[in-house]
């Protein structure tokens, strides 16, 4: 790997470099290339082959052949200063860096609406969110570069109560770092090139209850809070 690359990781990550013959490395192997840390056999590692083992930081017990886990590295886009270096650990998905997605640029409007959701307190009110996301021609982080994709416009609620104005101030900086859509394939509509939801549940309904992405739904704040963690 480029020494530049590895450097920007290294400062990213805070990896730490383990020595060889550490106790930690016996009986392992790295999860990304499955081979043993510690090779029994000389005659199986090659010349050229660097079987550096790290440590990220901030995992417990998760180690990986520095070359393995440098290719997972999403390095910084030198053209666009709002994509910088990142990296999701294979094992337990914690983000090193700041995360930023590819969905194309819109626009998140939230307004207060002097009604409770079904499940909570008559005196709460409740936060109407507006997604706005234009049409438009796909860019090079996308799946076809060049090529028109279709946009989408999407009303979702959630309770003014502390629980959740935390997932409001969470969902607002996934949408500014692009991780609310993504461009793809639509399982309900069957439409292809469109803007669709990327990993994080909204509810689309007042009421209907979990089947039909509505209120009462007792797990949904703190579900939704699990899916914001590496945000």
């Amino acid at each position: 790997e480029d020494k530049d690359h590895l450097k920007e990781i290294g400062t990213v990550t805070n990896w730490i470099e383990i020595l060889p013959g550490d106790e930690s490395l016996k009986e392992n192997s790295c999860p990304i290339c499955l081979c043993s840390f510690i090779e029994e056999e000389e005659d199986d590692i090659m010349e050229d082959d660097d079987l550096s083992v790290v440590h990220l930081s901030a995992c417990k017990g998760h180690y990986f052949h520095k070359n393995c886990i440098a290719r997972c590295f999403k390095p910084t886009d030198d053209l666009n200063p709002e994509v910088t270096g990142h990296l999701r650990c294979p094992v337990c998905s914690h983000i090193y860096g700041t995360r930023v997605g590819n969905m194309p640029l819109g626009f998140m409007n939230v307004q207060v609406v002097p009604k409770p959701l079904p499940g909570f307190p008559p005196d709460s009110y409740t936060f109407h969110i507006k997604y706005s996301i234009p049409s438009g021609i796909q860019g090079p982080d996308h799946p076809a570069p060049g090529k028109s994709f279709t946009g989408t416009l999407r009303h979702c609620y959630l309770p003014n109560t502390a629980e959740g104005r935390d997932v409001l101030q969470k969902l607002q900086t996934a949408f500014k770092r692009r991780l609310t859509f993504t461009i793809g394939n639509s399982i309900t509509s069957g439409r292809t090139n469109t803007v669709v939801w990327n990993c994080i549940h909204h509810k689309t309904n007042v009421f209907g209850g979990a089947a039909r992405y509505g209120y009462p739904d007792d797990t949904y704040l703190t579900r939704v809070t699990d899916e914001l963690a590496s945000v």
